[in-house]
């Protein structure tokens, strides 16, 4: 399940802080994108894609949910955002600009919940 809300709020935050703006924003569809495995977990822990594995069909549904153009923009920004804020192993949720809406942050998935309490024993 892709969510195209999630998705259109995140590519309204990178917009805000982007320095890429002009350059990726409405760039030619690139083919072949492929998303890393950080860059996942940062669409799965916004809850922009669902918690199941992620395979080859669900990367194209995901890019058909993406707006025409700014494929490229987001996934820029989101192997970024992976690298500097939503690290795999310690999110600064605190420092993130997308925490609000965020379903790690918010403990909106069973996932989170999974984790959480395993974190706690």
């Amino acid at each position: 399940m892709v969510r195209i809300d999630k998705i259109l709020y995140m590519i309204t935050c990178f917009k805000i802080d982007s320095s890429l703006l002009e350059q990726y924003q409405y760039s030619k569809p690139p083919k072949n994108l492929i998303f890393s495995d950080d860059s996942i977990l940062v669409l799965k822990r916004l809850g922009a894609i669902s918690d199941q594995s992620f395979d080859n069909n669900d990367y194209e549904q995901l890019i058909r949910y993406v707006p025409l153009g700014r494929e490229r923009f987001l996934l820029e920004n989101i192997s970024k955002h992976s690298q500097i804020v939503c690290i795999a192993d310690n999110p600064k949720c605190s420092i993130c600009q997308m925490s609000k809406q965020c379903d790690y942050n918010n403990r909106a998935n069973d996932w989170k919940e999974l984790n959480w309490k395993k974190s706690q024993l």
